[in-house]
């Protein structure tokens, strides 16, 4: 009875397996392309090793890439499942004690899918223990915020036709202004798309991209 009984499960064992193979597809992810379109909102798309933001005073401060990790080409055996490759990059500005993260995601068969992927924004103290992001659509040319449990809203947006960033007037901004200054250490950031992140205020001081 027991061989029986085993020999059974065995054989629905191997039948299940089969079933589950024959599903299964072949397919090759490519790596992270950063030429996607969601590139075009990543706050430092050519990803230098380092950027200089300049204030009023003649001050400068150097945001340094800490950080940078991109999803490799792989292929794998799936079953209805489609390819996620991500970018990870970390700035850090060591003289203002702030951390500035972006993250680019998308998926797609075999290929990016320029509706299918999310931008996340974070600016956070280098001491925090909590290390938020926010994540955000495209449409068109400005972004949309996602709001989740897990992942919960910390920037209001607000698209602006003009703004004035010290002396310079820069059109079709977007202006994030943080919700929880506290952790972040930072007011607000100032985004565009194709030029990345433009400036940021802290403590009331402005500081722009050179």
């Amino acid at each position: 009875m027991s061989l029986r009984f085993s020999t059974s499960r065995l054989g629905v064992l191997v039948v299940s397996v089969a079933s589950l193979m024959a599903g299964c597809q072949r397919i090759e992810c490519a790596e992270f392309q950063l030429d996607h379109p969601l590139m075009g909102w990543h706050w430092f798309a050519d990803l230098q090793p380092g950027y200089t933001y300049v204030n009023a005073q003649g001050g400068s401060v150097q945001l340094v890439r800490t950080e940078y990790d991109r999803a490799a080409a792989e292929k794998r055996w799936c079953h209805m499942c489609a390819c996620y490759t991500e970018l990870q990059t970390d700035y850090t500005c060591a003289a203002l004690n702030t951390l500035f993260q972006c993250n680019v995601d998308y998926e797609g068969l075999a290929g990016p899918d320029e509706n299918g992927g999310s931008v996340y924004y974070g600016v956070n103290r280098l001491a925090s223990t909590e290390r938020g992001y926010s994540s955000f659509g495209s449409r068109d040319s400005t972004l949309e915020g996602y709001v989740s449990d897990y992942l919960p809203q910390r920037f209001t947006v607000r698209r602006r036709a003009t703004v004035m960033l010290l002396t310079t007037p820069v059109a079709d901004v977007l202006e994030l202004t943080v919700l929880d200054t506290a952790t972040a250490g930072v007011e607000a950031v100032w985004v565009k798309k194709g030029q990345g992140l433009l400036a940021f205020r802290r403590r009331g001081v402005v500081w722009i991209k050179q």
